[in-house]
């Protein structure tokens, strides 16, 4: 077996003589050089533009598209967070609207946010100590987040956006900026 892929699938008749032989390998050789840089090149094809890891920066928002992050995908997140996001979708989508999932996407963009439901008057089973008062609305919760974050920096905005794309639709979520915050990442 010879490097030119092309000249291994000849039949024997064209590889019987020298003459024959150098007839053959010059009408194959280019071809055979492109062909088996193609072959390199698909072999490659998953590290360099399917996996979030490893692909080229500029093909993470075609990869957010075909993930189903569609009209919530901002091709202004850094390149860090491009990756995470997308390493993390499967694990996003199905945690979409609880409280693990928004601990996990604030993680992702290494925001200082946290879900209250004590300052707000909601309640959260398994969180909320007894007794408490479960006559209040459960469903009104605040999210915390420093005094740094001013309506008009981006990160009170990120936090905004994920309230209104990653918490749940019947639940009160208010930011909140709280002089006393020590975040706590767990």
């Amino acid at each position: 077996m010879s490097n030119n892929v092309i000249l291994d699938e000849l039949p024997r008749s064209y590889l019987s003589d020298e003459e024959q032989l150098e007839i053959s390998i010059a009408l194959t050789e280019e071809m055979a050089r492109y062909c088996s840089v193609q072959e390199q090149h698909l072999k490659r094809f998953e590290f360099f533009f399917l996996d979030p890891v490893s692909c080229y920066a500029h093909w993470l928002d075609t990869i957010a598209e075909w993930t189903g992050w569609g009209s919530l995908w901002s091709p202004q997140w850094s390149e860090i967070e491009k990756r995470e996001l997308l390493l993390n979708t499967d694990r996003l989508w199905a945690t979409r609207g609880s409280r693990i999932g928004f601990e996990l996407i604030v993680a992702i963009f290494r925001l200082q946010a946290r879900l209250d439901s004590s300052s707000a008057g909601g309640w959260i089973l398994g969180v909320t100590t007894l007794p408490a008062d479960l006559l209040v609305d459960p469903f009104q919760y605040t999210i915390e987040v420093p005094v740094s974050y001013t309506p008009d920096t981006y990160n009170y905005k990120l936090v905004a956006f994920i309230r209104d794309n990653f918490l749940p639709c019947w639940g009160e979520f208010e930011i909140k900026t709280n002089p006393n915050f020590v975040f706590i990442n767990y």
